[in-house]
C-alpha cells in the first residue's frame, strides 16, 4: 500500500490495478499557448460538448434512484446487471413504451457500468463479502482499518477516508 501525492492510497492485489489518476490532469500535462499568448495545460477532454439537458436528466434519475434504493447503491451491482438494465430501457424505448424516461435510465445505467469499469472493480459477477458487495464504499477511520483488497480514497477537504471493496483478499 502506498500513499500518492494526491492523497489517494493505492493497493496492488492479485494483479488488480486501480486507476488513481486521471490522464491529462496532472502537473505533467502538456502545455499549450493560445493566439493571445496565454499558456495553460492541454485538456484532452471536451466537457463543453456534454449536453446540459442530458446531464439534468441523468441527475434526476440519480435523485430518484437514491431516494428509492439509497445513495451509491449502484456500486453494489455488477456491470453485467447495469448493462442488462440499460438494454432493457433501450428496447422499451424502441418498442414505444412511455411509462418511464427510458433513455435517461439507460444513460444512467451506462454511466454506472463505465464508472465501475474505470475503477477496475467491475467484475462481471460480484460475490457477497461479509454482508457487503464489491464496489461498496465503507467509511473507515484509521490506517489500521485498511486491508489488502481495498481501494482507499481520502477527501482532502474533510479528511474522510473511504475504502472500496475490490475483491475478496
Amino acid at each position: 500500500m502506498e500513499q500518492q501525492p494526491n492523497g489517494y492510497w493505492t493497493i496492488s492485489t492479485q494483479g488488480v490495478t486501480v486507476r488513481d489518476t486521471i490522464p491529462g490532469m496532472g502537473k505533467d500535462a502538456p502545455k499549450v499557448v493560445n493566439e493571445q499568448g496565454g499558456s495553460q495545460s492541454h485538456l484532452p477532454y471536451r466537457f463543453d460538448l456534454i449536453d446540459p439537458q442530458a446531464i439534468f436528466a441523468l441527475a434526476e434519475v440519480l435523485y430518484q434512484g437514491s431516494e428509492r434504493h439509497g445513495e451509491d447503491n449502484w456500486r453494489k451491482i455488477p456491470i453485467n446487471d447495469h448493462l442488462n438494465h440499460a438494454l432493457a430501457h433501450i428496447y422499451a424505448y424502441m418498442a414505444g413504451d412511455t411509462q418511464d424516461d427510458h433513455l435517461s435510465h439507460a444513460l444512467c445505467r451506462m454511466m454506472f457500468a463505465v464508472a465501475l469499469e474505470k475503477r477496475d472493480v467491475g467484475n462481471k459477477e460480484c460475490e457477497p463479502k461479509d454482508e457487503m458487495r464489491q464496489g461498496e464504499w465503507v467509511n473507515i477511520t484509521t490506517k489500521s482499518d485498511l486491508e489488502e483488497g481495498f481501494f482507499v480514497q481520502k477527501n482532502d477537504v474533510t479528511g474522510e477516508i473511504r475504502k472500496l471493496i475490490i475483491h475478496k483478499p
